[in-house]
């Protein structure tokens, strides 16, 4: 490192110490010195800034790399040269290590958690894609994991674009010297077979490549294509075909080791053709939060007019033992399917899924409805016929066997219509005398009754007395003394 600790970088940033050395370039930490906040400096080795196609490259693909706006990139803040005219980027520091450290120090990672570390990846090189930039050097050192503020891990993609110019035409056109231009281009073993061949068409599609090679690695612990020397390294890549992942990783399942053959395509057309497809196809292996990083790729994609791919994922895993087939990609023309697991769920079966739920939810709601009516009508219901009997007035005494139960008995209508005289109630005139007194008035009494009228009366009483006791009635009968004329 050509700086000491504590020496002042372009008037703002101390240097505190060395954090890593690569390929074409070495990263310090420093503090800023007005915000107090440490960031990391990215520096051009010394031998490579002879090179001013380099030079140019490195400064151009650093402002580019402020476009690519993503929790899932490491964020460039500034850039800036020295006296010199060596160009450096201000970076955010990131505590933690990178996916090789990882893999190297505790062993293959588990399915879940590999896989969502791709589907980060995958988020972060689709914002890259539809910024027009291609990484072209993705690989374990440039992944790096660290945490988020809520204690769960996060990778951030490093050295967007800067590297890419390792393995462009103009590289290998310009007049260093080969073994210097191996140095910034690093191990080939995750580039592709296009990149190798310095084509100068070289897409996304490559990026598919690197992350296929990355997978196999995180899951297994050594990379796909392997050799003694770049020769033969080169040589195996172009054309033997890639190792089967679960002839080195036996849990994987085989749909995984599909998409994984599928990334590693020597022709970039049977390869996904953008990470949406990639990240929809990976998804069923991932945590249920990876979802949203499937759903970003597809729409960022979208939206820069790079894909068509459309993604929509219900929230319930459909069984294991289902048909894995189609890879939940929703392309023009074809049929729109739906992935949640290892497998893919048309459209058809969701709505019938749907259609039950609401069957289900109409017979709850009709059942409901017939308790609050229920309910509502024993609420409502008349006192029995014995209550109310039982609170009416009593009824003036008669010669009638009364039952052991409170009952009214109602005379025959006819003896009632033919009875002249009316029972031995007297009305008494509220506020008259003889209410006063205590005693009673009789209003229109007849002083005597006529001999007629007492065989009447004879009559009646021996039909009531000889006819049996009347059923209860179910309203009260009118009281005889209500009938009393009171001479008004």
């Amino acid at each position: 490192m050509p700086f000491r600790a504590g020496e002042i970088i372009a008037g703002k940033y101390e240097i505190v110490q060395l954090i890593g050395t690569g390929g074409m370039g070495f990263v310090v930490a420093a503090n800023h010195i007005e915000l107090g906040e440490k960031v990391a400096l990215k520096f051009l080795r010394t031998d490579c800034l002879a090179n001013q196609e380099l030079v140019g490259r490195f400064s151009r693909e650093a402002r580019a790399s402020v476009k690519i706006k993503s929790e899932y990139v490491a964020r460039v803040f500034d850039v800036g040269s020295l006296p010199n005219g060596a160009p450096f980027i201000v970076m955010e520091y990131l505590d933690g290590k990178d996916l090789y450290e990882v893999v190297h120090e505790n062993g293959p990672l588990p399915i879940k958690t590999a896989v969502e570390y791709m589907m980060e990846a995958c988020e972060a090189l689709a914002v890259a894609h539809a910024a027009g930039i291609v990484h072209r050097d993705i690989k374990p050192e440039n992944l790096f994991l660290t945490k988020r503020a809520t204690g769960i891990d996060i990778i951030k993609v490093l050295d967007f674009g800067i590297s890419k110019v390792a393995l462009t035409g103009s590289v290998f056109e310009s007049a260093l010297p080969l073994v210097k231009t191996m140095m910034p281009m690093g191990s080939p073993v995750y580039m592709s077979p296009e990149q190798i061949r310095a084509s100068n068409d070289i897409d996304p599609r490559t990026d598919i490549w690197s992350l296929g090679c990355v997978l196999f690695e995180l899951l297994t612990g050594h990379a796909p294509f392997e050799a003694p020397s770049i020769t033969l390294l080169t040589a195996t890549i172009l054309e033997q075909a890639a190792p089967l992942l679960r002839g080195q990783c036996p849990d994987a399942p085989a749909e995984l080791e599909a998409i994984v053959a599928r990334c590693l395509e020597k022709d970039p057309n049977r390869r996904y053709q953008d990470v949406g497809e990639l990240a929809i196809a990976l998804y069923p292996f991932a945590p249920r939060r990876a979802r949203l990083s499937a759903e970003r790729c597809c729409y960022v994609l979208r939206s820069a007019g790079l894909s068509q791919v459309t993604l929509d994922h219900n929230s319930t895993r459909p069984p294991p033992n289902m048909d894995t087939s189609d890879i939940g990609v929703t392309l023009p023309g074809q049929m729109v399917t739906r992935t949640t697991g290892p497998s893919a769920v048309s459209m058809k079966d969701l709505q019938l899924q749907g259609s039950n739920r609401s069957f289900v939810f109409a017979i709850v709601a009709c059942v409901a409805l017939v308790l609050l009516g229920a309910l509502a009508f024993l609420r409502q219901r008349p006192a029995p016929a014995a209550t109310v009997a039982a609170t009416a007035p009593p009824a003036a005494a008669a010669p009638v066997n009364v039952p052991a139960f409170p009952v009214t008995a109602t005379p025959p209508a006819a003896a009632v219509a033919e009875t002249a005289t009316p029972m031995p109630v007297q009305a008494v005139i509220p506020g008259s005398p003889a209410s006063a007194a205590g005693g009673s008035l009789v209003a229109g009494a007849k002083p005597k009754a006529t001999p007629a009228a007492e065989k009447a009366k004879a009559k009646a009483a021996a039909s009531a007395s000889a006819s049996p006791p009347a059923a209860p009635a179910a309203k009260p009968p009118v009281a005889p003394s209500h009938e009393v004329d009171v001479g008004f």
